[in-house]
């Protein structure tokens, strides 16, 4: 039996998981310190560094955020991390040969003081240093995670079935829309194309909501927030357990 147990405070929410009365994993999230990795900012240039290859970003925290030059574009290393170790993704061979052609621009050629960026969270600030961020925002869902400034389609290599995973990235090339990018979690594995397809008409509006959102928006602002622990548990441990009830 498996079964998720939550305690909520006005201080703190704990998310416990169990497994035949046994814990196997427990969460914690504080009210006051929620994280913000995830959360999708406007922003605005207030440096650009040559010799860093960098630049610092206004999102409304006491420290600008830090911007990398590749995190401009295309950044497989961070691709790889935003899924779990269970669902790293195997990015098509044509995505190595555009990263090695775009790296050779340097950060002046991309930004400049003054200019509005669309930013999403990848590391919390630490010390003295403010918070990590990328130009290119995501959205796991889960089945998918949603890449809308990226081409490429991977699939999760913890699917090991080469027919299925044909079978995905097919579905996938053939429901996306425009140029957009996706991961395929490996929650997916025999998953319904009318789940995929449902799934990914979500994030696509909701990436469209947030665009709209932006265009208004003053800068600093928060213009989309990252879903709370609870929910975050839900999306990705519920899928596991129907499926495995399915399946008995």
């Amino acid at each position: 039996m498996k079964e998720i147990i939550v305690n909520a405070t006005n201080y703190e929410t704990r998310v416990a998981i169990l497994e035949d009365e046994r814990l196997v994993e427990i969460y914690i999230e504080r009210n006051s310190n929620k994280s913000i990795v995830g959360n999708v900012y406007k922003g605005r240039v207030t440096r650009v560094l040559p010799g860093m290859e960098a630049a610092f970003v206004d999102i409304g925290f006491g420290k600008d955020a830090f911007l990398y030059v590749n995190d401009v574009y295309e950044d497989y290393a961070e691709y790889q991390r935003l899924l779990s170790a269970d669902d790293t993704a195997e990015i098509e061979p044509e995505f190595d040969e555009m990263k090695s052609a775009v790296v050779t621009l340097s950060i002046s050629d991309l930004l400049r003081e003054g200019r509005h960026v669309l930013v999403r969270v990848t590391k919390e600030p630490m010390g003295t240093k403010g918070p990590r961020i990328t130009t290119h925002v995501t959205f796991p869902g889960r089945y998918i995670v949603l890449m809308p400034t990226v081409q490429q389609i991977g699939v999760s290599r913890k699917i090991r079935s080469r027919e299925e995973r044909i079978r995905l990235k097919t579905l996938a090339r053939n429901m996306r829309t425009g140029s957009i990018g996706m991961i395929i979690r490996t929650a997916a594995e025999g998953a319904e194309e009318a789940h995929l397809a449902k799934e990914l008409l979500y994030l696509c509006q909701l990436w469209e909501e947030i665009k709209k959102k932006a265009d208004t928006a003053p800068v600093p602002s928060l213009v989309h927030r990252e879903i709370g622990l609870l929910e975050r548990v839900v999306r990705d441990s519920l899928w596991l357990w129907m499926k495995t009830a399915a399946m008995s």
